[in-house]
């Protein structure tokens, strides 16, 4: 068994407002503590979250090493996927392969409880609507900034 943690920063986000790396790693490893567990290997990197889990380079790595029994730590959901879709087939996946992946707000995501399966999908459309209401603000933000010069 092995226990993954996967940070993910897009390229310049949020490195004063708490998701740096090492805030999520700290994170983190205080969950793997309390659930028993240890971080047996640190991926981390610096992408957008609306890329396809398994299209990123370090997230193809672990889907590609990941085996029955195996869990993935990760300090938010949007830290993992700001892609709904993505992310619910992703956790089916892992479901099917009987990987773990914990979250550390809200814990195990890939069992058979109701409740957290209805959580997961709220929250994902949440962090999914954040993705591009920023995306289109910084649009319309350089387009102004264009006309004024």
């Amino acid at each position: 068994m092995t226990t993954y943690f996967y940070g993910r920063c897009s390229a310049d986000e949020n490195f004063e407002k708490g998701s740096s790396i090492a805030t999520q790693l700290s994170k983190a490893s205080a969950y793997a503590i309390i659930h028993n567990l240890k971080i047996d290997e640190e991926v981390s990197e610096s992408i957008s979250g609306s890329i396809r889990f398994a299209n990123r380079p370090l997230g193809l790595e672990i889907m590609n090493e990941i085996k029955k029994g195996d869990h993935i730590i990760c300090s938010a959901l949007d830290r993992f996927s700001r892609n709904t879709l993505d992310l619910l087939q992703t956790i089916e996946k892992f479901k099917r392969l009987k990987v773990s992946l914990h979250f550390t707000e809200f814990g195990e995501v890939t069992g058979t409880d109701a409740i957290g399966s209805i959580f997961v999908k709220l929250l994902s459309v949440f962090a999914e609507y954040y993705s591009k209401q920023c995306s289109e603000k910084q649009t319309a933000t350089k387009q102004r900034m264009i006309k004024e010069n």
